[in-house]
Formats: structure tokens, C-alpha cells, sequence
């Protein structure tokens, strides 16, 4: 069957009929309001661009326009620049082996003990005539250091006048009038650890326990002695000591700002970023070693930490403002002698 021909007429009026009725229905809409005169908002102003002040640009579209969160995001997105790591590696049997002399406690006194320095408040230095006035303080005999006498605290030393501040030795008041030269003053349990340079390029570490009876030299019980040997940059010394059966690696260092430490090892000193924490003159870390064990510990040294400890060999770099350090000890059932390992997050010479 053939479909109806539409003729030109026919469409005509059907287009006619829907025009009509588009009519109607306009004329039964109700009539829109007209808006009130002045509702049209001004146009904002443009802004002025000084040429010497540019306009800001608005920050980007993360973390809902929040300005912390967009920043920090950035830096995670900014891409980490490789830094060139130095190592130095030492072996332990190079090492010098500190040596240990003890006296029993109801006989103390050990031959070759270092003296301790000792001055009134005056600043005069023992011996005094006739006797010390006001205090007397007592000070380990090295360059940096500290002691306990006849205290429960120890007590910082810096030799250098320029950091006497955050640490002048123990001090204790005397009574006026003493005519002994202030021998009965020099009394009481004393422990002091003291380091200074020793011959060539080492350094010389002393720990010292027992008390003071009249003289400046101590009845020791207990003296510990070591010759450090510069192990990396002029900075890290290190020797070998024994606890018990056990062979440990010590590193002296100046203060630094302490790390991550592997379970055995040990540090003492070091500065721990605190509110609560001061200025200390070293830092020793005590890394364990042997067949089979590894230690590790990770620290950052800056250079006003580098720039008070000893003197570094001439012709050394400057001290960068702020080097990241791990140092490490191991041996695997496959070497003959445990490994040391100084490792800075850049190259320092």
C-alpha cells in the first residue's frame, strides 16, 4: 500500500494550526513582572596592575583552595635532587684498644691518673695561699669534658672561654678562712670523663672514677684510657674497648643532633631537639660488634657543632651548614674482621 502524498496545501495548514495554538496558549500564561528599576548590579571596577607590583596569582585548585595543604603538596610534588653520598670505610683491627686499670674499692687509687684542674672563684688556680676564696671549682683536665663530685649531677666543661656558658665544671663554696692551702675542701666521690688532643692527630679520652682525698689528683677505683684515632673529615675519632666479652667500636664526635640508633647500640651525650635539652661538649656512640652483628646509627652534625670541637687538618673545606652521618659497624659469616663505615649525605673533605 502506498503512503498519503502530503500536498504543499495540506502542510500549510497544519503549520497554520500550530501557530494558532501556540497563540492561545501564550495568551492564558500569566504575564511576567517587570523588575524593579536599579536591579542591575555596576560592573566591578578593573583592577590596576602597578608595573612594579604584579597581581598575585590565585593559588591553584587543590585540597579546596586550602593554602597549607597546597603548599606541602607541591613540595612532595617538586621533584627530590640526588645527592652524591661519600663513605669512608676503616677497619677495627686498625683501631687502638683502650686500656682498662681498676683498684678495689676499700684501697683506691691508681698510679698515672690524670689531676684535675682546680680554681677558687677568684679564678686563681691551685694551690692557693692561703687557702681558696669563696668556692672552689673543679674542672676535668681536657679540653672538653664532665664531672660529678660530690654531687648526683654531672656538670658540662668547655676549656674555651667563648662556650664557658653552657658548661664550667662543679663548684663547690668553702668555708672562709682555711689555712690548709684548701686540701681539707678537696673531698668526696668524683667521676669525670675528660678529652683533649693528644699526640699527632689522635685524641686522648680518659674516664675516671673514685673521689678526691686533699689533692687534685684523684683516688681512682676505676680508669678508663684511650688514644682516638681520626677515623673521617678530621671529625669522627674512634677506638676499641671491650665490654665483657664483647668487642665494641666507640666514635667521639662533637655534640650532635641525635638519630636513629639500631637496637644495640649506645650513645651518650648528643643533643636531643627539646625544649629541655642544653649544649653538651661530645657525643659517643658504642656499637657493638662481632661475627654475624650489625649496628648502626644516623645523626646530623652542623657546622657551629664542627666549628667548636678540634681543629681540623689545614687545607680542610668549610663545614657545610648541615650534613646528614650514618655510622656502621658489621660482619658477615663470610669475613674475617668486622667493617666500619662512615657514610655523609654529601661529599666532605
Amino acid at each position: 500500500m502506498k503512503p498519503a502524498r502530503v500536498t504543499p496545501v495540506a502542510f500549510g495548514a497544519a503549520a497554520l494550526l500550530v501557530h494558532l495554538g501556540a497563540m492561545v496558549q501564550a495568551a492564558d500564561a500569566p504575564e511576567m513582572p517587570s523588575p524593579p528599576a536599579g536591579w542591575e548590579a555596576p560592573p566591578a571596577p578593573a583592577a590596576k596592575i602597578s608595573p612594579k607590583k604584579p597581581a598575585k596569582p590565585l593559588a591553584p585548585a587543590c585540597c579546596k583552595y586550602d593554602q597549607l595543604c597546597c603548599s606541602r603538596q607541591t613540595e612532595i610534588d617538586n621533584a627530590t635532587p640526588f645527592l652524591k653520598k661519600h663513605a669512608v670505610d676503616v677497619r677495627v683491627s686498625e683501631l687502638s684498644e683502650a686500656v682498662l686499670k681498676e683498684a678495689p674499692e676499700d684501697k683506691p687509687g691508681i698510679e698515672g691518673v690524670p689531676a684535675l684542674k682546680l680554681m677558687d672563684a677568684d679564678g686563681h688556680p691551685y694551690p692557693w695561699a692561703p687557702g681558696p676564696h669563696g668556692a672552689i671549682v673543679a674542672l676535668p683536665p681536657g679540653r672538653f669534658g664532665e664531672i660529678k663530685w660530690r654531687s648526683e649531677w654531672s656538670e658540662h666543661y668547655f676549656a674555651d672561654e667563648r662556650y664557658r656558658g653552657m658548661g664550667a665544671g662543679a663548684m663547690h663554696e668553702v668555708a672562709a678562712g682555711l689555712r690548709d692551702g684548701g686540701k681539707s675542701a678537696l673531698f668526696g666521690p668524683l667521676e669525670f670523663t675528660s678529652i683533649d688532643k693528644g699526640q699527632g692527630d689522635r685524641v686522648v679520652y680518659d674516664f675516671v672514677q673514685g673521689k678526691l682525698d686533699g689533692s687534685p689528683t684523684p683516688s681512682a677505683t676505676r680508669w678508663v684510657h684511650a688514644e682516638a684515632a681520626p677515623v673521617a673529615a678530621g671529625v669522627v675519632y674512634a677506638f676499641r674497648t671491650k665490654n665483657g666479652d664483647e668487642e665494641v667500636v666507640v666514635f667521639l664526635l662533637p655534640e650532635v643532633f641525635l638519630g636513629f640508633e639500631s637496637k644495640d647500640a649506645k650513645s651518650e651525650g648528643g643533643f636531643f631537639p627539646s625544649r629541655f635539652s642544653s649544649a653538651v661538649p661530645y657525643t659517643f656512640y658504642k656499637l657493638p660488634v662481632g661475627p654475624g652483628r650489625s649496628n648502626l646509627a644516623t645523626f646530623r652534625l652542623e657546622d657551629f657543632q664542627v666549628n667548636r670541637w678540634f681543629e681540623r687538618p689545614k687545607g680542610s673545606a668549610k663545614w657545610p651548614s648541615a650534613v646528614g652521618m650514618e655510622i656502621s659497624v658489621s660482619q658477615t659469616s663470610a669475613e674475617g674482621e668486622p667493617r666500619v663505615r662512615i657514610l655523609f649525605d654529601r661529599p666532605v673533605h
